[in-house]
């Protein structure tokens, strides 16, 4: 049964990612079968230093018409707002966090003696070279706190949220390298205290859970109802002494209300395989969108401008694409911004 869609079109603003990207950034507008994309160059387009690259930039949603961008290891934060229309750095002490690699998930009112006001970006693990478990909660306004331990190191993994109720927020936790370098399957649930103050522990426990039926890393997890997807993403053969990422093929899924508590193999029709795309979702229950990402074509990897689209059964190819094809960017509704897509300079330029 395909899921609702977007009515009209989606605005999405997409920022960061590969070294070919570095922080530029675009406006990419989605319509029921076709995306037209546009670089942005103004000072809403490219906050700090152009030439940071690489997935070591994070994108805090914060309240409506405010977001903050932070790179170079967490320790440079530019702050956006509708008001001022322009990126402005943040001063202050921050907590540093190698965000390559690292997995990211909202923490919705996770505040109070905790560090800033609002909701939070939860950053877990990461790393260059070698995997941690170390996580940083990232606010809106440029404050930064450290925070739970994961219950590995682990870099290139996934973080779901899942669940939000009164108290908690519950997230799924999948795959990854871990300190030694190998290919995990493990899966865990998590559950962060919302509310919480300084003489509360935040988290509460890491329960394991089934594992992979296929180890992955780079892969990427998307929430349809209560199932969560896993898909794509790479694993490692050694050869020789030496070693190659090859890719994952399809998706697993792991039914949250279901009594077998297992992933179960599943077939993804429309996905090429495909590692370290950015992803976001339309809303509750509706399509996710799956943004550009590493294809996997003739024997190796490449990056990709095509834009996915997930409705709970498969993927669909839309036409057109992106602007700069990129793996590891942020994604974030552009109405939030308040950023709209400048119809009338796209006509000019690409007439349909």
């Amino acid at each position: 049964m395909r899921s609702r869609c977007i009515s009209g079109f989606l605005d999405v603003f997409l920022i960061g990612g590969s070294s070919d990207t570095g922080l530029r950034s675009e406006l990419v507008r989605i319509y029921a079968s076709t995306v037209r994309s546009l670089e942005v160059t103004s000072k809403i387009g490219t906050p700090g230093r152009s030439e940071a690259a690489g997935n070591t930039q994070t994108l805090v949603d914060g309240e409506q018409g405010a977001t903050t961008l932070c790179h170079n290891n967490g320790l440079e934060c530019h702050r956006f707002t509708t008001s001022s229309r322009r990126w402005t750095p943040i001063t202050g002490r921050r907590h540093g966090v190698d965000l390559e690699y690292s997995a990211q998930a909202v923490a919705p009112e996770v505040a109070a003696g905790h560090g800033g006001v609002g909701g939070a970006v939860w950053v877990t693990g990461g790393g260059m070279r070698t995997a941690s478990a170390d996580t940083v909660l990232l606010w809106p306004d440029g404050t930064t706190a450290d925070g739970p331990l994961l219950p590995e190191p682990l870099r290139g993994h996934t973080l779901t949220l899942v669940q939000r109720t009164r108290r908690y927020n519950y997230y799924v936790l999948t795959g990854g390298t871990n300190a030694s370098g190998k290919v995990s399957g493990h899966t865990y649930l998590g559950r962060l205290r919302r509310n919480g103050n300084a003489t509360l522990s935040l988290l509460l426990y890491w329960r394991r859970m089934s594992d992979l039926a296929n180890p992955r890393y780079s892969h990427f997890a998307l929430l349809h109802g209560k199932v969560v997807h896993v898909c794509g993403g790479m694993s490692w053969v050694a050869s020789g002494g030496m070693g190659s990422s090859v890719p994952v093929h399809g998706c697993e899924a792991l039914d949250l209300v279901a009594k077998t508590g297992r992933w179960q193999e599943v077939s993804a029709p429309g996905l090429a395989p495909l590692a370290s795309p950015c992803v976001l979702a339309a809303g509750r229950d509706e399509e996710t969108f799956v943004f550009g990402g590493l294809v996997w074509s003739r024997q190796r990897w490449r990056l990709s401008e095509e834009v996915l689209v997930f409705d709970g059964t498969g993927f669909t190819t839309l036409l057109g694409g992106l602007e700069h094809p990129r793996q590891g960017c942020h994604a974030s509704k552009a109405a939030m911004l308040g950023l709209k897509f400048p119809t009338h300079r796209w006509e000019k330029l690409h007439p349909v």
